[in-house]
Order: C-alpha cells, then structure tokens, then sequence
C-alpha cells in the first residue's frame, strides 16, 4: 500500500509539471515589429484556460498541445500560451494593462476548464471557443480546423 501511495505521489507531482510545458501567459502584448521577426506579428495565440488541479486540462495538454509544441508547422503560426483561472495570476493584457486570469476569462465568457481561445494579436476571437475535452478521439480534428479557420482570418486581414 506504501508503493501504491508514493507512485501517486510521484504521478501527481509529474502531472503537474508537465502542464507548465504551456508557458504561462505574463504579456499579451503583440511583439515590437523588426525587420527580423515580421511573421511573430501574425501568429494566432492559442490560449489554454485553465486552473490547478484540472485533470482534463493537462489530458489535453499531455495528448494534444505538447506535441503542437514540437512541430514547426503549428509553432511558426501558433503562440502557445496557458491562463490559471481561479489563482492570483495577473498579467498585462492586449492594451499594456494588467489584468487577472479570471477577468480575461469572464470577457470571453469562458468558466469551464480546459477551455480554448483562438486570437489574433490584438485579441480578437478568430473562432468559437473549445470548450471541455471530453472526446479526446474527436478534439484534434477539430483544432485543426479551429486553427485553419484562425489561420485564414488572419492572414485575409493582412491583405
């Protein structure tokens, strides 16, 4: 029964590190524009919402949103960026002011984690959120085409 309480120990701790590969929002702010890096300035944030102790939301994070992290065809398009509602957490928000996880959350009318948000840089909604994972076999299909939907607007907005 020890072995059996220290391996859920030792699961639990791992669980929540491996979340914290989703780097934690600290500035929305779109990126100062240089000659070097004009592609970062169009690349669609995707934004995980999520709270401690959420077992979908590192599901998700484990199956899906990890691995997006590591291919250069999400990565050179996508910013990668996770929210903790229902923590302290405050950052500097689309306008350069601060503001907390909860209140970014409640604008996007979003309560339920994990929950996803598709933006462009100045925060506006490129599609609907996703909201819950509770059809891991389904949830990649459908990001991909909430991405390639983001994607477009995106791109059709710099023309």
């Amino acid at each position: 029964m020890y072995y059996l309480g220290s391996l859920l120990c030792v699961l639990f701790l791992l669980s929540g590190h491996v979340q914290a590969d989703i780097p934690l929002a600290h500035d929305l702010m779109p990126p100062k524009i240089t000659d070097d890096s004009p592609a970062q300035q169009q690349r669609v944030i995707l934004l995980l919402v999520s709270q401690p102790d959420c077992i979908y939301c590192i599901q998700l994070s484990n199956d899906l949103l990890q691995p997006m992290q590591r291919n250069t065809g999400y990565t050179n398009r996508t910013r990668f960026l996770r929210i903790e509602i229902n923590t302290q957490q405050q950052f500097t928000d689309f306008d350069g002011n601060s503001i907390t996880a909860n209140a970014f959350a409640k604008r996007y009318a979003i309560s339920m984690t994990p929950s996803l948000l598709l933006l462009d840089p100045t925060g506006q909604q490129l599609s609907e959120p996703l909201i819950g994972y509770t059809t891991p076999e389904l949830y990649g299909f459908y990001l991909d085409q909430a991405l390639q939907q983001s994607w477009q607007q995106l791109e059709s907005s710099d023309r």
